[in-house]
């Protein structure tokens, strides 16, 4: 992903025109883009089954005004400055983010969950940049998911990362309470 020397606001940002071959995210103030590429299906089936688990758990969660998205979503993080990104898998609770969704087109407040599916475009620093960024607006657990080497590792920022492999059960306590699924489940293979 470049970075661009421009800083911007927000408002600034979203007044940029589309671009279908371009994505971009805002961190920090500092604009970043880089091409569009298709996702490949390692990183497309990942997403899928993930969305998947959290939708079935969602379902059956007596937990109200829970959002699961998909797709990049478009999420203005708080406390970070001027942040706006693309989400891979999202969670979100409350009855505000219920009402952005039927009426918005971004939301504004921190998902529970980030999940990160990694693209062979990523690189270390801006994945670890994005944790930082995560946590920093109040996110309880950010999920990187390598449908390479068929990992998850979780972040929080309370305690030490941690990683599930294929062998293991990922869990989603205590703010997904109830949330658990078998990594395997979770990549093609």
């Amino acid at each position: 992903m470049s970075i661009s020397a421009a800083r911007m606001t927000v408002e600034e940002f979203l007044a940029l025109p589309d671009d279908p071959n371009v994505r971009r995210e805002l961190i920090r103030g500092e604009l970043r883009e880089e091409s569009v590429t298709t996702r490949n299906p390692r990183h497309a089936g990942c997403d899928t089954k993930l969305a998947t688990a959290l939708e079935n758990w969602r379902t059956t969660s007596k937990i109200p005004n829970v959002y699961i998205g998909t797709g990049d979503v478009r999420c203005r993080l708080p406390n970070t400055g001027s942040t706006l990104v693309g989400i891979d898998v999202g969670v979100f609770i409350g009855s505000e983010v219920i009402r952005q969704v039927e009426k918005d087109t971004l939301l504004s407040v921190a998902p529970v969950l980030a999940v990160e599916v990694l693209s062979s475009t990523d690189t270390h620093e801006s994945v670890r940049e994005k944790i930082r960024v995560y946590l920093a607006a109040g996110v309880a657990q950010v999920w990187i998911a390598d449908p390479d080497f068929h990992v998850i590792s979780v972040y929080r920022s309370d305690r030490q990362p941690q990683s599930r492999n294929l062998d293991e059960v990922l869990t989603g306590d205590p703010e997904l309470a109830g949330f658990n699924v078998r990594v395997a489940s979770l990549f093609n293979r």
